[in-house]
């Protein structure tokens, strides 16, 4: 089925998640990304889980963070 994110199209298949949607997308740029360094919204700017069903045509925008994660324990912190 075809899904966009960050407005590019992508193939993914039926009873896929958002984190499919995002993982394909990625793979095609060359990019990888922890999952606590990033956010997935949807087409109304609604924030989702990794695990929300996509559906054909759903849109979803990733943003992510280059800034060091506090999971995991910052030392001081």
């Amino acid at each position: 089925m075809k899904v966009f994110v960050n407005d590019v199209e992508i193939e993914i298949f039926c009873g896929a998640r958002a984190r499919d949607a995002v993982r394909s997308y990625l793979g095609g740029i060359g990019r990888r990304a922890r999952k606590e360094k990033m956010v997935i919204r949807d087409g109304w700017q609604n924030v989702i889980s990794d695990d929300s069903p996509m559906s054909e045509n759903r849109r979803i925008y990733i943003e992510i963070s280059n800034q060091p994660s506090a999971i995991g324990g910052q030392p001081g912190r």
